[in-house]
């Protein structure tokens, strides 16, 4: 299940939102789903993100968008021809 980006981009200043984020992957682990959270632009939204029991997550603060061959030959050297 992704976690939205709205939901990230909110957690560490709207009321409630932490808690809904919470609620979500809790419901993902009751039915044994994945979970990922989009949109992690700060170190601040990552550790509440793992606080929270969240294990992945994408976004500019890991890496900018990359187009295929970039990514390719980013994290799988091996398999680049």
């Amino acid at each position: 299940m992704k976690i939205d980006g709205s939901f990230v981009r909110e957690a560490l200043v709207v009321d409630g939102s932490a808690a809904l984020i919470r609620s979500m992957i809790q419901l993902a682990d009751l039915f044994g789903m994945a979970v990922v959270a989009e949109c992690v632009e700060t170190e601040e939204q990552a550790e509440l993100l793992r606080s929270l029991g969240c294990t992945a997550a994408q976004g500019f603060l890991y890496s900018p968008a990359l187009p295929g061959a970039d990514l390719a030959a980013r994290f799988f050297m091996d398999k680049v021809a």
